[in-house]
């Protein structure tokens, strides 16, 4: 828990002050060997027992700080965009179409509902570690010059148990689309909305 709260207050000096990963990491290294929870080992300083569980490296530590950075910015982006709704009620899932995107991120790609729909309860970005989708908003007329077609979340949403093996299950909510009768379902932990209070719960 200690370890948590170090981390969780250099996230917000960091994105605070616009730090990047390397200041953040070299802010934050220290603490965490003084702690014993840097390395691939962790350990109880007092007593050199090694505690199970990975510990910090770089790698990891850069997937929770774009993680929690990419929340940070989705929660901002969140309160603009429905501060703007009544000019521009269209959100429209973006996803970065390039080799390192996962599949489902695909093919909720460019799909299109209004910004009251409860769909944006779950699969508002980030819907995973290092998640680089966004949303996009457009007016109603926009919308129909495109010639869009709009979905509707509202009786498709899903919530399944996931297995996380030694972690326990996780309920995880998602869309079903009524065309191709998939589901998209955030990875556990990443169907909530960070832009409704749930961002800084993340680390």
């Amino acid at each position: 828990a200690e370890a948590l709260g170090d981390i969780r207050s250099a996230l917000h000096q960091a994105l605070a002050e616009g730090r990047t990963f390397d200041q953040f990491v070299k802010g934050l290294r220290p603490t965490l060997q003084r702690q014993g929870w840097w390395g691939g080992k962790p350990y109880d300083p007092a007593t050199g027992e090694i505690i199970p569980g990975r510990g910090m490296t770089p790698r990891r530590l850069k997937t929770v700080f774009e993680t929690n950075l990419q929340s940070a910015y989705s929660a901002g982006r969140y309160k603009a965009q429905l501060e703007n709704a009544d000019q521009r009620p269209i959100w429209e899932y973006v996803a970065i179409l390039d080799s390192r995107t996962r599949p489902r991120h695909c093919g909720l790609a460019g799909r299109a509902f209004r910004f009251d729909d409860p769909v944006w309860g779950s699969i508002s970005p980030p819907n995973g570690y290092r998640c680089r989708c966004r949303v996009r908003t457009k007016s109603e007329a926009e919308f129909r010059a495109e010639g869009g077609a709009l979905s509707k979340g509202a009786g498709r949403m899903e919530t399944n148990v996931v297995d996380l093996g030694k972690r326990g299950k996780v309920p995880v909510t998602g869309y079903r689309d009524p065309h191709t009768g998939e589901l998209f379902a955030p990875d556990p932990g990443f169907d909530h909305n960070p832009g409704r209070g749930a961002f800084g719960l993340d680390v």
